[in-house]
């Protein structure tokens, strides 16, 4: 088959049995060309895959089936959609013949089920952590162009401008023929044929990352509970315990905030941990110390970088307690509040949310039980969950000083914010405002 559309306006057909790179920068770029991709392979009636971290899965699924009508049976069994962590280390591990053998069966699946063609895409950020294996990877890499060459499949990698380093992208540019950048689909003079890339290449020892010691309780397989996280889940739990925000993982992991929140909605699902019981798990993550099972090794060896004001607690207020099991309402009200003068709230938050489709009711919800958290915040003065219209929701809150409005925005709420950014609500809107005058009781 040749000639065969990417669907992406402007660019040129392939042939079965391509494997290239699309280079892109950012989110935006990287959604434009994944979903005219997927579109294209759902409208030619072909099978097709998309593994990605930085995207929640059932979101690609909602974007690219499309909502229920005539056509929505067919498209949804056209696609599957999974985390890349998941297709890349399946064991923990990145393994040449473990991926090898998924691709296999997903070409395969695909041809058992009567499709002409697999169009698959592969979000790669998955590799900057340099999980266990990584460095077999470019091998991987450049094998495929052998593997795929008449194989009715075509294989897109996916590699952000703004994320790799040069380094990587070399090897990137050294294990794909074909390079989709800037609109424009070439053949790439920087190729190794895969028999002298593997002459070449060494195995080189990967950087290792402190990870968290798992020891496995009585009774609890290697497939469950905290035995079944992968060591990048594990190193996202281990600055979680040691009070990080997803910003300061984010940073010392190499990752972007978007794939720390997807690590972490994956931890939950795996430790059954449900939507209304994310506020205590967030509060004792961030406030007892864990067991010496999982504790922390430590900073990332090399990372100078000391926390800023929004990553640490207020030393003056201490700690937030940890609330257990029921709490009378009259228990969380706040110490009564000497009287203040007109000029004591100075920082104030405006944080609006827009809901998912359908996500109304829960978003709502969500902000309900928000408030048993911000209860605990001495230094979040006022506080009020709002409704600005059908599918807009919003927060407002008041703060004495810029150093309590950071300990909020370091603290429960702040922290939850992230892991449900795609699950209930688009990307929040924040916006810091200064007080000139008040009139609170």
């Amino acid at each position: 088959m040749d000639g065969l559309s990417l669907g992406i306006p402007g660019v040129g057909g392939v042939s079965s049995g391509t494997h290239f790179c699309a280079l892109y920068s950012g989110p935006v770029e990287r959604d434009r060309l994944l979903f005219y991709f997927l579109d294209e392979g759902l409208r030619h009636g072909d099978k097709c895959l998309c593994l990605i971290d930085d995207v929640e899965p059932a979101l690609v699924r909602e974007r690219v089936v499309g909502q229920p009508g005539p056509d929505y049976a067919r498209r949804s069994a056209q696609l599957e959609v999974d985390r890349a962590s998941n297709a890349y280390l399946r064991t923990g591990a990145f393994s040449v013949d473990e991926m090898t053998l998924f691709l296999s069966k997903s070409v395969a699946a695909a041809v058992g089920d009567d499709f002409d063609l697999l169009r698959a895409a592969g979000e790669m950020s998955w590799v900057l952590p340099k999980p266990p294996g990584w460095a077999d990877m470019f091998l991987y890499e450049s094998a495929l162009n052998d593997l795929v060459k008449d194989v009715p499949v075509i294989l897109m990698c996916l590699y952000d401008l703004q994320k790799f380093g040069a380094d990587m992208l070399v090897e990137v540019l050294r294990t794909h023929p074909t390079v989709l950048v800037d609109h424009t689909v070439i053949d790439n003079p920087h190729y190794v044929d895969p028999s002298e890339y593997a002459r070449r290449a060494g195995v080189t020892s990967a950087q290792q990352y402190p990870l968290v010691k798992v020891e496995v309780a009585d009774g609890e397989g290697a497939g469950h509970g905290w035995a079944s996280l992968t060591d990048g889940e594990r190193r996202v739990v281990s600055g979680v315990a040691q009070g990080k925000t997803n910003r300061v993982i984010a940073a010392e992991l190499y990752l972007s905030r978007h794939t720390v929140d997807a690590h972490l909605k994956h931890v939950y699902l795996k430790l059954g941990v449900h939507r209304g019981s994310r506020w205590r798990c967030w509060q004792r993550c961030t406030t007892v110390p864990w067991p010496s099972r999982l504790a922390p090794l430590g900073p990332v060896p090399g990372n100078t970088r000391s926390r800023d004001a929004g990553d640490v607690r207020s030393r003056e207020h201490g700690p937030r307690p940890c609330t257990r099991g029921p709490v009378a309402r009259g228990d969380l009200r706040s110490p009564p509040r000497s009287r203040r003068s007109p000029s004591m709230l100075t920082k104030a938050l405006l944080v609006r949310l827009e809901a998912l489709p359908g996500k109304e009711g829960e978003l709502a919800a969500f902000l309900t039980e928000a408030r048993a958290i911000v209860m605990e915040e001495p230094g979040t003065v006022a506080w009020f969950a709002i409704q600005l219209g059908p599918t807009t929701f919003g927060v407002y809150d008041a703060f004495p000083d810029e150093e309590a409005r950071e300990a909020h925005l370091a603290g429960g709420v702040g922290q939850a914010l992230g892991p449900n950014t795609g699950v209930l609500f688009s990307e929040p809107q924040i916006e810091r405002i200064d007080i000139l005058a008040d009139k609170v009781p």
